[in-house]
């Protein structure tokens, strides 16, 4: 409906106001300040920017300082391996001696040519190995200064990464935070200008769409009242008034600016006054009744409890009640507690609620009633402590009555 859009715009308006006032919050700096707050974001800044950082730099830098920093293990290991794989006596030559040995019977035999062919293979990848061993050996060769470049270098990166973030890209992110901030500081007053413009804006379109909504509430609630009224009349309150009051609060929100609660007056001469202020347990009671009756077609509520609901009345005005309350179990589950017959004979489900003493302590027990159950409670609340066949077929002609108005 127009209400649920206008609310959907509001809050949207409401989103973008909230944004504009965090906004303006933290800009109300003194001149003093700012020049501070430039200074150090400046200061920040150019740190970052004079460290000239690359994405994934320090993943290689620390891969180097590894190897540099293990330089003596790492050439230690290597002359092992080479003695092991390439020198006299060693694995190299030991496999160069096995496969000449192979090749002088290996055309007897086909299998003997397969391990000759394995062999060789094998030979071919000691021998590969070790030049690249030999090789890695040649070229390696410690360097102190560099080894020195790459610690600076990592003790710098991790330094900033320290300060602005636990990667290279987050510490070049804070450096585009920081930029941001500097421009809107060094341009403070145009930037200002254009803050309270957009603030101006932004309060200007939530405050229409709160009178807008404010005036549907308004319109709406004189209906709703209204139809109150009627149900609260039949239902035994004379001479009611049940209107709204619509009081505007201090600042907006995403709901608008409306604070809204029930006023009635019970009685003829008094004033308008809070509902929570008036009404006693049972009156609250066919309150919420009548208000339920009004919106039983809309409202998602699944189940109404009722209690008390019956205090004060009887007559037209208990089967008025027990009318409405028929009205409003077409939409919901609906639970009462009663001991008025009129109010009872209308219920699709009865149960019965007692109280007995079990070893010095009271107990409560509820149990389904059946028909013919449901009409003798029927007929003590008829009745009283006398129960007469006439007392009986009433408490029948009083559940006949009901469901002929249920299922009329």
């Amino acid at each position: 409906d127009v209400l649920s859009e206008k609310k959907k715009a509001l809050l949207a308006a409401y989103r973008v106001y909230a944004e504009v006032e965090k906004e303006f919050a933290g800009v109300s700096l003194s001149d003093t300040e700012r020049k501070k707050e430039l200074l150090f974001l400046q200061h920040e800044a150019d740190e970052i920017e004079e460290a000239h950082l690359s994405p994934g730099e320090d993943e290689g830098l620390e891969e180097e300082y590894r190897r540099l920093s293990n330089s003596s293990k790492i050439m230690e290991a290597l002359g092992i391996c080479y003695a092991s794989t390439g020198g006299d006596g060693s694995a190299s030559e030991q496999v160069g001696r096995a496969l000449r040995e192979l090749s002088l019977v290996s055309e007897y035999d086909e299998r003997i040519g397969q391990m000759e062919r394995l062999l060789s293979d094998a030979d071919a990848l000691l021998s590969d190995f070790n030049r690249d061993i030999s090789g890695y050996m040649d070229d390696a060769e410690f360097d102190g200064g560099r080894f020195d470049e790459v610690t600076k270098r990592l003790d710098l990166i991790n330094g900033l990464k320290d300060k602005y973030g636990a990667t290279i890209e987050t510490v070049l992110a804070a450096l585009e935070e920081r930029k941001k901030k500097i421009a809107e500081l060094v341009d403070f007053d145009e930037y200002l200008e254009d803050l309270k413009a957009r603030r101006k804006k932004a309060t200007d379109e939530l405050a229409a769409l709160c009178e807008e909504v404010s005036a549907l509430r308004q319109a709406a609630a004189k209906e709703l009242t209204a139809q109150v009224t009627e149900v609260l009349l039949e239902l035994n309150f004379l001479d009611v008034r049940f209107d709204m009051a619509f009081l505007r609060t201090k600042g907006y929100s995403a709901n608008g600016f409306d604070e809204s609660e029930f006023m009635i007056a019970l009685n003829p001469g008094e004033p308008l006054r809070p509902l929570v202020d008036v009404a006693s347990g049972g009156e609250l009671s066919r309150i919420m009744l009548a208000v339920k009756t009004v919106l039983a077609k809309g409202d998602a509520i699944d189940t109404l409890i009722f209690d008390e609901i019956d205090a004060g009345i009887s007559g037209r005005a208990a089967q008025a009640v027990s009318e409405k309350l028929s009205v409003v179990a077409k939409e919901h589950q609906v639970i009462c507690i009663t001991h008025l017959p009129q109010i009872a004979s209308m219920a699709d489900t009865h149960f019965l609620i007692e109280k007995h003493i079990e070893a010095d302590k009271t107990v409560s027990a509820i149990h389904p009633l059946s028909e013919e159950e449901t009409v003798e409670e029927l007929s003590r609340l008829l009745g009283g402590a006398q129960i007469t066949e006439a007392v009986k077929e009433n408490a029948r002609e009083l559940k006949r009555q009901a469901n002929d108005y249920k299922y009329r």
